[in-house]
């Protein structure tokens, strides 16, 4: 199983995006956010890091799981293609 971890676990809960991008990319991280701005510079930087944008709208932590989980096949074929920087997961 890959390694996670969560910016407030690794004392950057107050970091700038750029910052966590920078970290991400040097420890071979992917990054799962909600925020549009990952998806910005994924358009900008490419990756790595890929970035997985979850656009769930007011989600509980339960929800977020549960749409990772059932998406985890296809997450997984996706972080190996190259030219895709940032893969959106949605509500069905």
């Amino acid at each position: 199983m890959a390694e996670s971890a969560q910016v407030a676990l690794i004392g950057m809960e107050s970091s700038s995006d750029r910052a966590i991008w920078e970290f991400a990319r040097e420890n071979g991280f992917v990054i799962v956010t909600k925020d549009a701005d990952f998806q910005e510079l994924s358009l900008l930087n490419a990756s790595p890091p890929k970035v997985i944008w979850l656009r769930l709208g007011n989600a509980t932590n339960h929800e977020i799981l549960e749409a990772l989980v059932t998406n985890q096949a296809k997450l997984e074929d996706r972080i190996d293609q190259a030219g895709l920087d940032c893969i959106e997961i949605h509500r069905e």
